[in-house]
């Protein structure tokens, strides 16, 4: 009983610490995942029912099948045309520069296929004994799991710059076959989350990242008036008043949040060179991380500069 005590104490104690730290954030622009080579225009080639070799396995659900890849198409066509890193062309300009071999209206183009859908629908019984009177119960579940697969091409050579899969699933149940939730009601969400994590492969970002400053034992007034400023939202005065006794005692809390605090305004290379000194006078773990985060941020950073230079002199 002691140790479960002590345990919930220290489970506590640590929820309490978490609270009481103050926490800060900012939002960074994140490069796309993948090379797209500086292009600038781009298509969306309707998703397909059926892979081309039209072999796809699972049941035969051609409405679902054509439901799911619709939503797809007109999902990334909706979201491309409400951006600036790309100008959306027309599908039907691409197809017909493809069929009649001419130059192709844009740089690049995704599409892809749905090569395996499943719609198990199930009746279930349940019996059970009431007042000695056996009472059986029917029940209805439905599963649904399809594969999409897709692509991004290079519309002048035809390369394909990636191709993947993902697999979607869901299931219901119900106390009659007509109340079971659609198939494609099931998976319209996971749709949508396919088309936003591929958004992320092929144009930048926007990502919330949070910050954890560190508790102070110190007195002094000064870091008190700094850790208030950062609580306050006032990340800025902040930032200067912990660089400022940082710089006159060397304390290891001040230069550990100015660092952050710098990291959060997106100073990233002031923000290294000091989490840097950090560690080489410390060798503290925390520091150590922070740099390795820092380090991340640089190169996440950069490699969204040289995207965007790509494009400029395409």
């Amino acid at each position: 009983m002691k140790k479960i005590i002590l345990t919930a104490l220290s489970v506590f104690s640590l929820l309490a610490l978490i609270s009481c730290s103050t926490t800060v954030s900012t939002t960074f622009t994140r490069p796309a995942e993948l090379d797209m080579h500086g292009a600038t225009t781009i298509a969306v080639l309707p998703f397909q029912e059926y892979p081309p070799t039209g072999y796809s396995s699972g049941s035969s659900d051609s409405k679902t099948r054509k439901e799911c890849c619709d939503f797809v198409t007109d999902e990334l066509e909706e979201r491309l045309a409400d951006v600036e890193y790309y100008t959306l062309e027309s599908s039907t300009r691409l197809k017909l520069a493809i069929e009649k071999g001419r130059p192709s209206p844009v740089e690049v183009y995704i599409t892809g296929y749905v090569s395996r859908f499943n719609d198990d629908v199930k009746s279930h019984e349940t019996k059970e004994t009431v007042d000695d009177e056996e009472i059986i119960s029917v029940y209805y579940t439905r599963d649904v799991d399809l594969t999409l697969v897709y692509q991004i091409v290079d519309a002048s050579s035809n390369v394909v710059l990636h191709k993947d899969n993902v697999s979607i699933s869901d299931s219901t149940r119900a106390d009659s076959k007509r109340d079971l939730t659609p198939a494609f009601d099931l998976v319209e969400s996971e749709l949508k989350d396919f088309v936003r994590d591929l958004l992320k492969k092929i144009q930048p970002y926007e990502e919330r990242v949070y910050y954890t400053l560190l508790d102070s034992k110190s007195k002094d007034p000064e870091m008190k008036l700094a850790a208030k400023l950062a609580k306050s939202g006032q990340i800025e005065s902040s930032c200067e008043k912990f660089l400022e006794i940082y710089d006159e005692t060397g304390d290891f809390v001040a230069g550990y949040n100015g660092a952050i605090l710098l990291e959060a305004q997106g100073d990233l290379y002031n923000a290294r060179d000091i989490m840097q000194e950090l560690v080489d006078v410390t060798g503290d773990k925390r520091a150590v991380r922070a740099l390795k985060n820092i380090d991340r941020e640089i190169e996440l950073s950069d490699k969204l500069d040289q995207q965007n230079a790509n494009r400029m002199y395409r």
